[in-house]
């Protein structure tokens, strides 16, 4: 899954200036892109999504666990 379309990336960041901080530029460096992604870029913000798509199955995991772990102190099992 390569971002190599604004339009697709806009489905996981707000807007350009939450593009600009994920990537350390300025929001009218992204603004100046046009539909398609420079390759360098379409390349991070690809590795940046993977990276959060990933800390968030570990939150879940983990909130799960949790859950599991209280359930049983509080019944007992």
């Amino acid at each position: 899954m390569k971002m190599k379309k604004k339009s697709h990336v806009l489905t996981h960041f707000k807007n350009n200036r939450q593009i600009a901080l994920s990537l350390g530029i300025s929001s009218q460096a992204v603004g100046e892109w046009s539909e398609e992604i420079p390759e360098l870029r379409a390349y991070q913000l690809t590795e940046i999504v993977k990276k959060r798509e990933s800390d968030k199955a570990k939150m879940k995991l983990a909130h799960k666990l949790i859950d599991q772990i209280l359930t049983e102190d509080l019944t007992g099992e």
